[in-house]
């Protein structure tokens, strides 16, 4: 794999796991966007949804940053 491929391959995952993170640390503003988009019904709906959301997202950025699933 080039030089290139693997910096921007970092770059990307430590980005998209930043974002998980600052998610989980205040949900709040991701259960109202997804509310104000009307994706979610009510609160309880949009907590869980979040919840799910973002595990998914952390879960599959790791995977991308340790390499578990090769993504060319």
């Amino acid at each position: 794999m080039p030089l290139q491929t693997s910096i921007l391959r970092v770059f990307f995952a430590i980005r998209f796991l930043f974002s998980a993170y600052t998610k989980f640390v205040a949900p709040g503003f991701f259960e109202i966007t997804l509310m104000d988009q009307n994706i979610a019904n009510n609160m309880v709906w949009a907590a869980q949804l979040t919840r799910f959301l973002l595990a998914w997202n952390l879960a599959w950025e790791c995977c991308y940053f340790f390499q578990f699933i090769h993504v060319d």
